[in-house]
């Protein structure tokens, strides 16, 4: 999986987005450093070793996966579509939520993953 950027977006095994804002390449160890608050300054960057990183992608929505929270709202599933256009075939990505909505990843604005979610999660009786 070693060919990740700068400028790329991480989904780490334990359910953290991060946009890649430096790698550093040490005695054959490559190690990634990304932001997990994209409006914060630099100091927010923390290592990520190659080994604890599931996907990355350019595109956020590739990042996103059932039963993640995008605008606080529970995604249903991804939609990978290939709209007919007068100029031809493009493909699409966007968001079906629960409630039937769908959005195009330029409208994604805050991002709490499944795994977060159970993280923070208080469970009644335990």
């Amino acid at each position: 999986m070693s060919n990740m950027e700068v400028g790329e977006y991480i989904r780490t095994i334990d359910g953290y987005i991060r946009k890649i804002d430096n790698v550093n390449t040490d005695k054959q160890k490559i190690t990634y450093y990304g932001k997990y608050i994209l409006d914060m300054p630099y100091k927010n960057s923390q290592a990520v070793a190659e080994k604890k990183i599931k996907a990355h992608s350019f595109n956020i929505i590739d990042l996103i996966e059932e039963g993640d929270y995008v605008n606080g709202n529970i995604v249903y599933e991804v939609l990978d579509d290939e709209i007919e256009l007068l100029s031809g075939k493009i493909r699409k990505k966007r968001i079906h939520f629960i409630t039937g909505h769908l959005i195009d990843e330029n409208e994604i604005k805050t991002i709490l993953t499944h795994e977060q979610y159970e993280q923070n999660s208080y469970k009644i009786g335990e």
